[in-house]
């Protein structure tokens, strides 16, 4: 009896194939992984069953590879990914086969934020009194660091707590901006931003004198 060599019987997957070789790591919201196995298909014969599952519910038949992207809801869990392949030819028995039309594989992933490196504040350097301007705050890494929270400093017009803020300029100088951002994993980071600040067009008005009589 048996299938020969190996004892557990012709795998249906090239040897080497599965990626990622680790099957436990993991991944931030919003970074994807692409799985990937190479699937050794019959000649002459139906074709294998593949099937990709996300906690055991199927989301891909039939492919060599599958990509699954965490979302935020996902944060602190751990996702299995499997693999399911099973030759269907009708040579074999399935009762009589045993394991040896069937193969599986799992990926465990712990989905987690990553902390933050660094945080660029981009906008004008230049600007006049009485204009208003957007200033933009992007972190690095730019996905898998879940929920950000920025504090903009000297207190802005609008946007203080995200990514947007808008100040208003009343004096001519240099002023200089900054940002803090945080996403409660691992230390704060920041960055401060100068604008040069001139003055403005200005509306003059001027009174009107009438010599002899007014019309």
């Amino acid at each position: 009896g048996g299938w020969g060599t190996p004892a557990e019987g012709i795998r249906p997957v090239e040897p080497g194939s599965l990626s990622p070789a680790s099957d436990a790591f993991s991944l931030s919201p919003g970074v994807s992984q692409t799985f990937r196995a190479t699937v050794l298909q019959p000649v002459g014969g139906p074709e294998a069953e593949i099937r990709w599952t996300v906690d055991g519910v199927t989301k891909r038949t039939q492919a060599q590879a599958f990509t699954y992207t965490p979302k935020s809801a996902d944060l602190g869990r751990s996702v299995e990914i499997g693999l399911y392949v099973r030759d269907r030819t009708p040579l074999v028995h399935p009762a009589m086969a045993g394991g040896a039309l069937t193969y599986s594989h799992t990926w465990t992933v712990k989905i987690e934020v990553v902390p933050l490196t660094g945080v660029t504040i981009s906008g004008p350097t230049t600007s006049k009194t009485g204009q208003t301007d957007t200033f933009t705050a992007s972190v690095t890494p730019a996905t898998g660091v879940g929920q950000v929270t920025y504090t903009w400093s000297p207190e802005p017009g609008s946007g203080q707590g995200t990514s947007r803020a808008t100040y208003t300029w009343h004096a001519i100088g240099t002023h200089t901006l900054s940002v803090r951002a945080t996403n409660g994993v691992g230390a704060a980071v920041s960055d401060r931003h100068t604008v040069k600040v001139e003055m403005g067009e200005r509306t003059l008005y001027l009174p009107v004198i009438y010599r002899g009589t007014r019309p």
